[in-house]
C-alpha cells in the first residue's frame, strides 16, 4: 500500500500556486502506523497519522507490506484510519464515523440554496464547490463558521 502527505490545502490541489510553503518533516515509522508532520508558515505544528487494523509484515515512510491470508469461504478486512492520533482503527469505529459523516453531508446539503444550470459541467462545478464548501465549514456555537 503506497500513501504520501503534502499538507497542501484543497486551494493548492485545485491548481492555485503559494509563493511560500511550510516545512515537511521526516516521517515517524511506528509498528502499524505513519505519522507526517508539517509546520506551516504560521508555525503551528501539523501531524497527519495513517494507522492500520493490521500490524504490517513492513512499513515505510511511504509503503507498508501486507501479507494477508484468506481462507477459502473466509474474509478478512484491514481497515486505516487517517487522523491525528495513532489509535489502532475498528470496523465498529469505522462504521460509526462513516455513519457520522454520510449525515453530516446529507444535513449540510438540505441547508443554502441550491442552482441548477442546462449545463451539465457548470452543474458539476456547482455541486463541488457545495461540497468543498461543505467540508471547509464546522458548526460553532455561533453558528456554521467556514475556515480554510
Amino acid at each position: 500500500l503506497d500513501f504520501d502527505a503534502d499538507f497542501r490545502d484543497m486551494f493548492e490541489v485545485r491548481g492555485t500556486t503559494r509563493s511560500r510553503r511550510g516545512r515537511a518533516h521526516d516521517a515517524l515509522v511506528g509498528a502499524a502506523s505513519v505519522t507526517f508532520r508539517y509546520e506551516g508558515l504560521d508555525n503551528v505544528a501539523r501531524q497527519s497519522v495513517i494507522a492500520f487494523s493490521i500490524k504490517p509484515d513492513q512499513v515505510h515512510p511511504n509503503h507498508a507490506d501486507f501479507l494477508i491470508v484468506v481462507a477459502r469461504r473466509d474474509s478478512r478486512a484491514l481497515y486505516l484510519e487517517v487522523g491525528h492520533s495513532e489509535e489502532i482503527p475498528s470496523s465498529d469505529r469505522f462504521r460509526a464515523a462513516a455513519a457520522r459523516a454520510r449525515f453530516a453531508m446529507r444535513s449540510k446539503r438540505r441547508q443554502g440554496a441550491t442552482v441548477f444550470s442546462s449545463g451539465r459541467v457548470f452543474n458539476d462545478w456547482l455541486t463541488r464547490t457545495r461540497a468543498d464548501i461543505a467540508l471547509l465549514t464546522t458548526d460553532l456555537e455561533t453558528g456554521p463558521y467556514p475556515y480554510a
